[in-house]
C-alpha cells in the first residue's frame, strides 16, 4: 500500500481525559474467521477504548476502511495511543502467531502498521514496536433481516436512501471543473483498490492534447506514463476484467470524450446519450456502462445543469439515473438480501444505491437495532 503513516502529537497526554464508549476486556478466544475479526474491528464505534497487551491505552477515532487489495487488512484507521494520534494501517489475525506464519515480517508492505488486532494472544509477544490488542468476536455476525421482520414499505425506504445517495453524488460535483470530473471518472475506473492510481494518471495527462486523434495513440502514451512514473496498480483481490491493463482502452475513451465535450450535453439529453454510447459504451460491458453513468456522468450533468440555471434539467437527469438497470446484482447485496427482495427490484440502480448506503451506514457497524428495514429494530 502507498499510504504513509501519519503521526501527530496530542495537546494532552492524560488517558483519563478520553471519553470511551466501550471498554473491551480480553476473554477466552473462540475459533473464528479472520474476516469476522476484521469486520468486528470495523464495527467499533469512535471512542472505543482498548488496552493493548503491553498495557498501553488505545482509543479508536476511526476504525478505517477494508483493504480490498494486497497488504494489511485495514487502511486509513486513526487511533490514539497514550495520547498520540496515529493514522495508518492495521493487520488482523485470529492468532497472534499468524504474523510470522503469514510471513508478514518479510513483507515491507507491513512495516508501518500502527496496530495488530488479534483474537488470541501468543505465549510471548510477537511485535515489540507495535501494540497488539485482542478483540472478542461477536458470534452473530450475519444480517438479522428475515421475511418476518422486514417492514412492508422496505422498497420505498430503500428508494429514499437511493435518492439521498443521488443528492450526495450531485453535490460532490458542485463548482467542479470538467477536468476535475475527468479525474473523478477515471478514479472510478479503479474502484476496489486502484482509485488513486487512475486519478494520478488523469492528473498527469490533464486534458488530452488536441493533436492526439487515435485512441491507440493515447493508450500507448498512458502505458508509457505508467511505466515512466512508476504508478503502482494492484492486482490482488481485483477481477481480471478490472486490471489496469484491461481498463486503459476505456480510460482513453473517457478522456477523449471529455476533451471533445460539447456544452450542449448539459441540456440535450438525446445528444449526450447518442455520443456517449458511440464513444464510450462500446468499450465496456453493460454493468460498467450503468455504473459510469450512474456514479459519474449523470450526477455531474445534473450538478452543472443546476449551476447554469437549466431549471428542470437536473430532474430529467435524475429520471435518467432512476431508469438505469444493472445486468447483475452486486455480490454483497445478493448475499444479504437474497430471498428478501425481488431480483428485478434489486437490479434497479437507485435501489442498489440505497442498499449500499444502508450497508455503509448501518450494516458495516452492526447497527441492527436501528435498521430502517426491520420492524423489530424500530
Amino acid at each position: 500500500m502507498n499510504g504513509q503513516q501519519k503521526t501527530k502529537k496530542m495537546l494532552y497526554n492524560n488517558p483519563t481525559l478520553m471519553q470511551a464508549n466501550h471498554l473491551y476486556h480480553i476473554k477466552e478466544p473462540s475459533p473464528n474467521k479472520e474476516s469476522d475479526l476484521t469486520q468486528q474491528w470495523l464495527s467499533l464505534k469512535p471512542g472505543t477504548l482498548l488496552i493493548a497487551r503491553c498495557g498501553r491505552t488505545i482509543l479508536v477515532m476511526n476504525p478505517g476502511q477494508l483493504n480490498m487489495t494486497d497488504g494489511p487488512d485495514i487502511t486509513q484507521a486513526t487511533i490514539i495511543i497514550d495520547g498520540e494520534i496515529k493514522t495508518g494501517k492495521i493487520e488482523c489475525h485470529t492468532k497472534e502467531g499468524n504474523w510470522h506464519k503469514h510471513r508478514h515480517h518479510l513483507d515491507p508492505a507491513y512495516d508501518d502498521i500502527i496496530l495488530h488486532v488479534v483474537n488470541q494472544f501468543a505465549a510471548k509477544p510477537v511485535l515489540r514496536q507495535v501494540p497488539t490488542v485482542a478483540l472478542v468476536i461477536k458470534q452473530s455476525m450475519g444480517c438479522k433481516l428475515t421475511t418476518e421482520n422486514l417492514v412492508k414499505d422496505a422498497l420505498e425506504t430503500i428508494a429514499a436512501l437511493g435518492r439521498e445517495s443521488w443528492e450526495d453524488m450531485v453535490h460532490q460535483y458542485h463548482n467542479k471543473s470538467l477536468l476535475d470530473f475527468q479525474h473523478q471518472a477515471l478514479r472510478y475506473l479503479g474502484k476496489g483498490g486502484n482509485e488513486i492510481a487512475f486519478k494520478t494518471l488523469s492528473e498527469l495527462i490533464g486534458f488530452v492534447d488536441i493533436r492526439i486523434t487515435k485512441r491507440s495513440e493515447l493508450i500507448r502514451i498512458l502505458s508509457t506514463l505508467i511505466k515512466d512514473e512508476r504508478i503502482i496498480f494492484h492486482r490482488a483481490g481485483i477481477r481480471p476484467a478490472n486490471h489496469a491493463s484491461n481498463r486503459l482502452d476505456l480510460a482513453a475513451r473517457i478522456m477523449l470524450f471529455i476533451r471533445d465535450w460539447n456544452v450542449s450535453y448539459f441540456w440535450d439529453i438525446r445528444k449526450f446519450e447518442l455520443i456517449y454510447h458511440q464513444r464510450i459504451a462500446g468499450g465496456c460491458g453493460k454493468a460498467m456502462t450503468a455504473e459510469l453513468l450512474g456514479n459519474a456522468f449523470y450526477p455531474f450533468l445534473a450538478s452543472r445543469s443546476r449551476q447554469h440555471g437549466h431549471h428542470g434539467k437536473d430532474r430529467q437527469w435524475y429520471k435518467q439515473w432512476s431508469a438505469l438497470q444493472l445486468p447483475l446484482i452486486y455480490g454483497k447485496i445478493k448475499r444479504q438480501f437474497s430471498g428478501l427482495l425481488y431480483p428485478g427490484d434489486v437490479k434497479k440502480f437507485p435501489i442498489s444505491q440505497g442498499i449500499l448506503r444502508l450497508q455503509r451506514s448501518n450494516c458495516r457497524y452492526l447497527h441492527c437495532e436501528s435498521c430502517p428495514l426491520s420492524s423489530s429494530g424500530n
